[in-house]
């Protein structure tokens, strides 16, 4: 914009002009490289102008104030309302989020707006009404919602049209710099090639779309091209789409439940056959249905604990593993701790899975000096220090009951949500009251009452702090 142009418009807004204003916002809070203002420039400026647009009805003005509340959690609940009035207004941006809202029954604030529920026919609603105002977002989360028939029938050619509204016939010299939003329609086009979901699979088309697609800047393409790891599972490290339950539920996981663990005959009773096949799949060592389990243990209820119970069939040989693995990982000779460990923990053995999981987490930290074959994976290795954790947690162990309730509080939980930095105050809490209480087996763990004290006295779970609960 040149500066006749904005001076007209700073005109038009101190008449009262609601348009103008909430342009004027936009450049103050975004720049203009023309009139030689950097982004947010002045914020306080862009702030009283956006006020004013919003006082005066103007729907994309209140959308984004309603989105500002919510990033800043001041007052999640008024900014709820404000992108719904907004969204209805007709406002694309505020249709596009509200829909997400929707989908998930969250938003992307820590703090949530009460009452705010999964409710997918108002979600497609919004949807629908921003992509008939080209929205690319909407285009590419109706799209996703197509592929993963969540919301709405499966149908992946229709998927494939709402991808090319997004991404159209980008070629590689199209792609010059990170380019968001197209760089994942590439991915999730690719990913239908890829699997012949829709279209007959072809491989190279999926690769070239890849290509594009981590060029542009998706992350997921990375794991993809550099690393040769699978579509799905490359998503999986990146995030679930929309919520952990729903690509928990997509993600269909084939194997055979062949498992290494001996059980309780009566383990499954009272389960439904889905919370079977989780357990089952979390004692594989699958990834999503650990952090299921842990996140059903944490919020539904602590009998959960039973779907990763095994029996215990220690024997001399275990015990004599057990120590000279212990001994090992004191060493620092982690791979062969890891290696010695193994045995008794699909005995078992609570201890060896503890110290097994301790294993797995100081090499993904430290590696193993002493190891000419240092290379196993470090987020492989991570996985399965969370595994470990979690089955001695389910059976009994304070130390890793600890263990898993820090994972939730530092964000540090292998392929879930919070591999963007999102932490679950809410489930560590959980899992550190677990940890914290005696029981006649084990005295409770000190550090744990500390982290509950910390989580309580900072309001960390609903942005209101709980003397009292601290206290105790």
């Amino acid at each position: 914009m040149n500066r006749i142009k904005f001076d007209l418009l700073r005109y038009k807004a101190s008449l009262g002009n609601a348009d103008a204003q909430f342009e004027l916002y936009e450049i103050y809070k975004y720049g203009d490289e023309e009139l030689g203002i950097p982004e947010d420039a002045d914020h306080d400026k862009a702030i009283e102008c956006l006020l004013k647009s919003a006082d005066k009805g103007y729907a994309p003005a209140i959308g984004e104030l309603g989105y500002l509340y919510l990033q800043s959690e001041v007052d999640p609940d008024k900014g709820l309302k404000m992108e719904i009035e907004a969204a209805d207004k007709g406002y694309a941006r505020s249709m596009y989020r509200v829909g997400e809202y929707f989908f998930t029954g969250k938003t992307f604030s820590r703090k949530q707006p009460e009452g705010l529920e999964v409710n997918l026919p108002r979600a497609i609603e919004y949807w629908e009404k921003a992509i008939e105002q080209n929205d690319s977002e909407a285009c590419l989360a109706y799209a996703k919602a197509m592929i993963m028939g969540v919301g709405l029938e499966e149908n992946y050619t229709y998927a494939i049209d709402y991808l090319d509204a997004v991404c159209g016939e980008i070629t590689e010299n199209d792609v010059e710099e990170p380019f968001p939003i197209v760089d994942e329609a590439l991915f999730w086009k690719g990913y239908l090639y890829y699997y012949g979901m829709g279209v007959d699979a072809d491989r190279d088309m999926a690769d070239k779309l890849f290509q594009l697609s981590y060029k542009a800047g998706f992350w997921p393409a990375t794991s993809v091209i550099d690393d040769g790891e699978e579509p799905r599972e490359a998503l999986m490290d990146y995030s679930y789409p929309y919520d952990y339950d729903t690509w928990c539920e997509v993600y269909k996981i084939e194997k055979e439940y062949d498992c290494p663990f001996q059980e309780p005959e009566d383990k499954y009773d009272n389960f439904s056959k889905k919370e079977v096949k989780v357990g089952k799949l979390a004692m594989l060592g699958d990834s999503c249905s650990l952090v299921k389990v842990a996140r059903m243990v944490a919020f539904k209820d602590p009998s959960y604990c039973r779907l990763l119970f095994v029996k215990t069939n220690r024997t001399e040989s275990d015990d004599q593993q057990y120590r000279e693995g212990g001994a090992l990982y004191l060493e620092r000779h982690y791979l062969e701790a890891i290696e010695k460990l193994l045995s008794p923990a699909y005995e078992g053995y609570i201890s060896a899975m503890y110290y097994l999981a301790k294993s797995y987490e100081a090499y993904s930290i430290y590696g193993d000096e002493g190891c000419v074959d240092d290379d196993i994976e470090v987020d492989y290795c991570k996985v399965q220090a969370f595994m470990w954790y979690l089955m001695a947690a389910c059976n009994g162990d304070k130390k890793s009951q600890f263990y898993i309730g820090k994972a939730f509080f530092d964000g540090d939980i292998p392929y879930s949500d919070s591999i963007t930095g999102v932490k679950d105050y809410s489930a560590a809490a959980r899992w550190f009251e677990y940890a914290a209480h005696d029981t006649d087996d084990e005295k409770g763990i000190p550090d744990a009452a500390t982290y509950l004290e910390k989580i309580y006295s900072n309001g960390l779970i609903n942005g209101i702090p709980d003397p009292d609960k601290a206290s105790e």
